[in-house]
């Protein structure tokens, strides 16, 4: 599959297209990855959804296959990114999934370049940090710039998962991450850290539902029921015994909630 020049940095997608070629065209999904994850996370979701929509899955900058550009860039940046590789790939408009990072990468998008956002899916991700968390933050990220990939791997996908997640998924992703690039995971992670749409979310005007786990430990439900609440029209759907990764533990429960929202759209 190839890589898109995109200003900077050159995205890695995949485009998986089996919907019946005499029937209406759809806008495809394009499903945006979490911080240390790539397009090979949403392994449960692309058979599901690819032949009744486009599928495109993709790897932030920094992050799997695609480039980094060797410098600290921005939400913004990631943001551009994606409506760059859409204007490239002739899509007017996109359904945007994002889980995590991926969620703030999607809302960025929403609130830059609203004409190319047909809906939004945020799962697992928030508007900010809650007041009060400032100490937490600098804590957590001064936990990534000092330690190796596979402590923060080890740390950071342990807590995404809940306490009954199969062993060897996590063992899996913890893996994957650990092979993170370091600079680059760690750029992404302070362009994650800083972003804040609180004061933006009721800019947004499209098609929003907010999935989150019961039991994410990372952005709790908390964080999820401030989004739905922020954007008009959202809607809220809870994942019960869901941690931080929906998509991967429990891809039933998720891909029926993507459904029910994007079919009738």
């Amino acid at each position: 599959m190839p890589h898109e020049p995109v200003g900077d940095v050159s995205l890695y997608f995949e485009l998986h297209d089996f919907c019946e070629p005499w029937r209406a065209a759809r806008s495809p999904i394009v499903f945006i990855h979490g911080l240390g994850g790539n397009h090979a996370m949403w392994l449960y979701q692309v058979p599901a959804f690819c032949d009744r929509f486009p599928v495109i899955t993709v790897d932030l900058r920094g992050h799997g296959q695609s480039t980094d550009g060797d410098v600290d860039f921005s939400m913004g940046d990631m943001a551009r990114d994606i409506a760059r590789l859409l204007r490239n790939l002739g899509v007017a408009r996109a359904h945007l999934v994002g889980l995590s990072l991926g969620g703030m990468v999607a809302q960025q998008l929403a609130l830059d370049s609203p004409v190319v956002v047909a809906s939004l899916v945020l799962a697992d991700t928030l508007a900010g940090a809650p007041a009060g968390a400032e100490a937490l933050l600098r804590d957590a990220l001064r936990f990534i710039e000092e330690s190796s990939m596979a402590a923060i791997a080890e740390a950071r996908i342990t807590n995404a998962f809940s306490d009954r997640v199969d062993p060897t998924m996590r063992d899996y992703l913890i893996d994957q991450v650990a092979r993170n690039d370091k600079a680059a995971y760690v750029r992404a992670a302070r362009a994650a850290f800083g972003f804040n749409s609180r004061e933006r979310l009721g800019e947004i005007s499209v098609p929003t539902l907010v999935v989150v786990g019961e039991d994410d430990r990372v952005t709790p439900p908390v964080c999820s029921e401030e989004l739905a609440a922020g954007i008009r029209g959202a809607r809220l759907a809870r994942i019960p015994g869901g941690g931080h990764i929906t998509s991967m533990e429990f891809p039933r429960e998720f891909n029926r909630a993507l459904a029910d929202f994007l079919l009738p759209l």
